[in-house]
């Protein structure tokens, strides 16, 4: 009995300091090593999930609303392999310093994974923080974290902290401009484009085409890893058709021109965008160093 009792101890030890450790210099997968695969996930202000990436991507979200938040193992206690943890979070919400006292109780494998974890903690001072600080409700809208998780249907899903490459969003932000100006002046963009805009067909397909443009220019912007790379390929398979269809028989050499230039580099862009990152990056890039959260 006391060796299982030892046991149970160094287990309990382990699984203190690694989760302490994460606390120190937080990042969403800095508790991954200490998560069972399919550990349960009970937390306030978060969603309740169960697996790492979920973990990952809820911590992503709480680290985007408090990018310096921290915190400080207070003390802990083990009965088995239940651990009881009392945490001490700080950080800055908005512009105003945020001090939260947390519980934790965990429930251990007999590697000292976590397969449960719950959370207890009074939200009310973070609550009252952001109320008072209308500047701060944005960034906290854009988190996801907190009541009204419905709002998360217009957020990008995976938000753990990855950024989104200046090209990407640069070529994402000029389909939309491209869009708006087709959908406000079909005529207009058709002349430039090297089409006759003297009836109601050339007005149809400028605005399918800004609708297409619209929804690859948002598809891209409000995604992130593996799904805006999704939406890239998406982007470019659209270009190098449109490219091509530049070059139908009939058109005129303006508007091959303008096909080659305008369609053309988008299609070069979008090629050097996705060579620019591994094929693994959606992978990679949502675990950032401790230096990296900001």
């Amino acid at each position: 009995m006391d060796h299982d009792n030892s046991a149970n101890r160094s287990i309990a030890e382990a699984a203190v300091a690694a989760f302490a450790a994460g606390w120190r210099a937080p990042h969403p997968h800095a508790w991954d090593d200490l998560l069972a695969e399919e550990a349960e996930l009970v937390q306030p202000l978060l969603r309740h999930r169960v697996g790492r990436h979920a973990l990952a991507e809820e911590y992503g979200r709480l680290l985007e609303l408090i990018p310096d938040l921290r915190g400080e193992v207070l003390r802990w206690a083990a009965e088995g392999r239940t651990v009881r943890i009392e945490l001490r979070l700080t950080g800055t919400l908005g512009r105003l310093p945020l001090r939260l006292a947390v519980t934790d109780q965990l429930t251990l494998d007999e590697d000292g994974r976590i397969l449960r974890r719950q959370a207890r903690l009074d939200p009310l001072p973070a609550v009252a923080l952001l109320a008072r600080q209308p500047a701060a409700w944005r960034r906290w809208w854009n988190s996801g974290v907190g009541p009204l998780l419905v709002r998360r249907k217009f957020l990008p899903h995976d938000l753990e902290h990855v950024p989104t490459p200046p090209l990407v969003r640069a070529l994402a932000f000029g389909r939309l401009l491209l869009a708006v100006s087709a959908w406000v002046a079909p005529q207009r963009s058709a002349r430039l484009v090297g089409l006759a805009a003297d009836g109601p067909r050339e007005n149809y397909l400028m605005r399918v085409f800004a609708g297409r443009a619209a929804a690859l220019g948002l598809g891209t912007l409000t995604s992130r890893g593996r799904r805006q790379r999704q939406w890239q390929r998406l982007g470019l398979l659209v270009d190098l058709s449109d490219t091509a269809a530049a070059f139908s028989r009939g058109m005129s050499t303006r508007a091959r021109v303008l096909g080659l230039l305008v369609t053309g580099g988008y299609a070069a862009a979008g090629i050097s965008a996705l060579r620019s990152e591994p094929e693994d990056a959606s992978v990679q890039e949502t675990a950032p160093g401790p230096d990296e959260v900001r």
